[in-house]
């Protein structure tokens, strides 16, 4: 699902995670008025997420939210919609937040299960080249979906 955006002129963004309670048809291909979005950081991708993506997905008028997940460490960074501006929360190694649009707690745990990232008094699992490479999947389908009507997984 790419999300619209209308800055100099429109273009399209292709987040991880989309959330939206827009009326959609079931093809439809673009979002337009996203409530949530996640973006799961990587070496190639961190500079355009933290910044340029940013900057635009936060002047989506519609957005409530926007998760940032490290991939290299145990740690998320979320930016949430408070009147006029914008709140920050960032957590690593431990911690709750609270996901807006769909008022979800969500842990780091939840986050990174299945991964080389557990908790450090978690046994790591044997390497398995078919496990994801995060555990963004798990907890979509079971926190998000009684709550929107439109959701999909990126990429």
């Amino acid at each position: 699902m790419r999300v619209r955006i209308q800055a100099r002129g429109t273009r399209y963004d292709y987040p991880d995670v989309v959330l939206t309670c827009e009326d959609m048809a079931d093809d439809a291909r673009d979002a337009s008025s996203p409530c949530f979005i996640v973006e799961v950081l990587s070496q190639s991708t961190q500079v355009v997420d933290r910044g340029q993506k940013l900057s635009e997905y936060t002047a989506l008028p519609s957005l409530q939210g926007y998760l940032m997940v490290d991939t290299a460490t145990r740690a998320a960074r979320l930016y949430t919609r408070q009147g006029e501006g914008w709140g920050e929360q960032y957590v690593e190694e431990a911690g709750v937040l609270r996901l807006p649009c769909v008022d979800v707690e969500l842990t780091l745990d939840d986050v990174y299960e299945g991964t080389s990232l557990q908790p450090p008094h978690t046994p790591q699992p044997a390497s398995d080249p078919t496990a994801p490479k995060h555990g963004l999947r798990p907890w979509i389908a079971s926190a998000f979906v009684p709550h929107i009507r439109y959701f999909q997984i990126g990429r």
